[in-house]
């Protein structure tokens, strides 16, 4: 009896030391057991804010990314909710609070990253795709740059196109008219210098004679013309604004 009545107050004398030290330590590690919340829960609260809450995404794009004057990255979703409806929308890294969302975009195709001179956040890169093939003969790719403002509202600071094709008949606009016409459009984009965005763009047009009810499928090049486009960021606008344009010579 003896024995087990010293055990029992040894346990009991532990547990107070046990006690009295958590108690009187400096510091301890605070843990967050509140699990933040994940993507799909991030995509719905951006559509509801939206409007688009009926719609289902058929693709999201995430970049993480301090893109914000807010403390912290921001996560940056390009969500796709059907063909050529998209839109970007900016949630904290540390929470998932929405912050900010895009105006009406079409396809986004991809997400990157890029300094903006003088500022601390990052520029947004998107590849934006339109798709109008059927009834308009056209689809086009755009190369856009955004960045959040003061009150993290999303501003387009570079818009050019990427990459664009469409195609047209005579007949559509003069009856006797006889040529199918495609104009192809392609650039290259550089930047050799902080604050610098050059663009190579070459158009391409090309011609055939034929049946404006059956588009034809190839073409006859009539004519290539090249030229590069200097961007140079303002301090001012907080935007690239375009300084120069030259045609380049001398190529086939």
């Amino acid at each position: 009896m003896r024995r087990k009545s010293s055990l029992l107050f040894g346990l009991v004398t532990l547990l107070i030391a046990v006690v009295y030290i958590f108690a009187n330590a400096p510091s301890l590690p605070a843990f967050n057991f509140q699990q933040l919340p994940d993507e799909g829960e991030l995509v719905r609260r951006a559509l509801q804010a939206k409007g688009w809450e009926t719609l289902t995404p058929t693709s999201v794009l995430r970049l993480e990314v301090d893109a914000s004057p807010l403390d912290g990255e921001e996560i940056i979703l390009g969500i796709n909710a059907g063909k050529n409806k998209g839109f970007l929308a900016g949630l904290q890294k540390a929470d998932g609070r929405l912050i900010g969302l895009s105006k009406d975009l079409a396809s986004v195709h991809r997400l990157s990253t890029v300094d903006l001179p003088g500022l601390a956040q990052k520029g947004i890169s998107v590849e934006e795709y339109y798709d109008n093939r059927t009834g308009g003969f056209e689809e086009t790719t755009w190369k856009r740059i955004f960045r959040l403002d003061e009150n993290n509202a999303f501003q387009q600071v570079f818009s050019h196109v990427q990459q664009s094709e469409y195609f047209w008949h005579d007949a559509w606009d003069q009856p006797k008219g006889i040529f199918w016409h495609r104009v192809k459009e392609e650039n290259r984009f550089s930047i050799p210098a902080p604050g610098v965005i050059v663009v190579d763009r070459t158009v391409s047009h090309y011609a055939i004679p034929g049946d404006p009810k059956k588009m034809p499928t190839q073409y006859n090049l009539e004519k290539e013309e090249r030229e590069k486009i200097r961007f140079e960021w303002n301090a001012a606008s907080l935007r690239f604004v375009e300084t120069k344009r030259e045609s380049v010579q001398g190529q086939a």
